[in-house]
């Protein structure tokens, strides 16, 4: 088995084991990580497949994911197919319900079918259902401390290109984030506390962080002429001295 913290974008077959039963599933995928994500979405959607019906009734935690082993994109489903015959997953008990592996013929989309795909999401509008359903299918979801451990290992050492950061601060610059939807952000932060190891790593990472003196300077700017209320300028005042202490106690 392959260690599941190094198949982030990779591709290959895997099992699914019930620790109590040991019955099985086999599948492939072009990636590996984001397929178990959504084993994990249409569980919860109540989609009526074998496995995924087992996933909502014993719950994610009932099951180890592991990796039998990676392979090109054209070898899947011969793999596939192999390993769901090695280990007899659409017999008995186990949770395959086909005795072969079926992969659809994927063609590369070419660059003019990208254009039209980004153009259609980029004018693209959800139904307030639509967004309550996503919000409601994400609300109560509690990731496990190894979970976060390999979502956080997964994004050390992304680089994105300039475009890409260029498309992302265009986007946010024409968000309009509605009065509810800040109310909820500030209800979720209100309170929270970090952990001493999340105050280290926050230090660590603004410590190397280079000077950007055009992001200072839209800082001022975003704040000059800005209204607070007495609540935040008191709140900001009791943090200001708490710094102030910290840095006389020489624990800054």
């Amino acid at each position: 088995m392959i260690a599941t913290e190094n198949i982030r974008g990779k591709s290959g077959v895997y099992c699914a084991i019930h620790r109590d039963s040991l019955a099985c599933y086999i599948g492939s995928s072009v990636n590996l990580s984001r397929r178990r994500h959504n084993h994990l979405n249409e569980a919860r959607k109540g989609r009526d497949v074998k496995f995924h019906k087992a996933l909502a009734e014993f719950g994610a935690h009932s099951f180890n994911f592991e990796v039998i082993e990676l392979c090109p994109r054209e070898q899947l489903a011969e793999r596939e197919d192999f390993w769901i015959k090695f280990y007899r997953s659409a017999h008995g008990n186990n949770f395959n319900t086909l005795k072969t592996a079926q992969w659809p013929v994927f063609e590369k989309p070419t660059d003019e079918i990208r254009q039209k795909l980004r153009k259609a999401a980029l004018g693209r509008k959800f139904s307030d259902a639509h967004r309550k359903a996503l919000s409601d299918s994400h609300t109560g979801i509690k990731h496990t401390a190894q979970s976060r451990s390999n979502m956080a290992a997964s994004h050390i050492g992304v680089k994105r290109s300039d475009e890409a950061r260029a498309r992302m601060s265009l986007a946010q610059k024409g968000r309009i984030v509605s009065d509810e939807c800040r109310a909820k952000l500030r209800a979720i932060n209100l309170g929270k506390k970090h952990s001493e190891e999340s105050k280290r790593k926050l230090s660590i990472t603004l410590k190397g962080r280079p000077f950007n003196p055009n992001s200072i300077a839209a800082c001022v700017k975003a704040n000059t002429g800005a209204k607070r209320s007495l609540e935040t300028r008191e709140r900001m005042r009791i943090s200001r001295l708490a710094y102030v202490e910290k840095m006389k106690a020489g624990k800054i």
